[in-house]
């Protein structure tokens, strides 16, 4: 029965490949690597798949030539490791090699999500918003703003704010220049303009 792996190019392209058996010398040539000493097991994925258990095994090289690095993002904890040329994944389901049927490039997809922790779909998030219930939709119209809001404490319509203007009256004594015991009362006016201003309120891996 043949085995399946699944080839990690260095430009980040998937390929399937069926290997005969799994051994790092093998899985090595089947990459495109003349030496061989280098290229070695680097990390283990263990997860649940289908009611079944899934080890995912990470092979390839940490050592290499500038410009010759591998730009495919795996998940942690070996995502900010640096590999070198192709590379290869080979899966144990239930601690058995698996097939071609068993695994590929799609089952590796979504195993590798499943490894991230799920992405968000942000096409579905959108559809699903579309959907969602104007909660203004059935607000009489006397009670929002000309925007649209909903009138409450902080949000007002334009017309609604006031420049309030205030007289403040300061009377303070001034002293007769002939020293004389009456006292004038001088009176000073003071405008000040208030402005009512709005206030904008605006996964799992585990090491061997």
């Amino acid at each position: 029965m043949s085995i399946s792996g699944v080839i990690v190019e260095k430009n980040c392209s998937l390929k399937n490949i069926k290997l005969s058996k799994v051994t790092t010398d093998l899985l090595g040539k089947k990459c495109g690597f003349k030496k061989l000493e280098d290229f070695e097991l680097q990390h283990t994925f263990k997860t649940k798949f289908n009611k079944e258990k899934y080890i995912v095994e990470i092979y390839g090289k940490v050592t290499g030539r500038a410009n010759n690095e591998n730009k495919y993002d795996y998940p942690p904890p070996v995502d900010n490791t640096l590999f070198f040329g192709n590379m290869m994944i080979v899966c144990k389901i239930n601690d058995v090699y698996a097939s071609p049927d068993d695994f590929n490039v799609d089952v590796w997809k979504k195993i590798y999500t499943r490894l991230f922790g799920g992405f968000i779909d942000l096409g579905k998030s959108e559809e699903q918003d579309d959907l969602e219930e104007d909660e203004l939709e059935n607000v009489p119209e006397e009670m929002k703003t000309k925007e649209g809001y909903l009138k409450d404490g902080f949000i007002v319509d334009d017309e609604d704010d006031s420049d309030a203007s205030y007289e403040i009256t300061v009377e303070h004594p001034t002293i007769n220049l002939d020293d004389s015991d009456d006292v004038l009362s001088e009176s000073s006016t003071i405008d000040i303009d208030s402005e009512l201003s709005d206030e904008e309120y605006m996964l799992y891996s585990d090491d061997d």
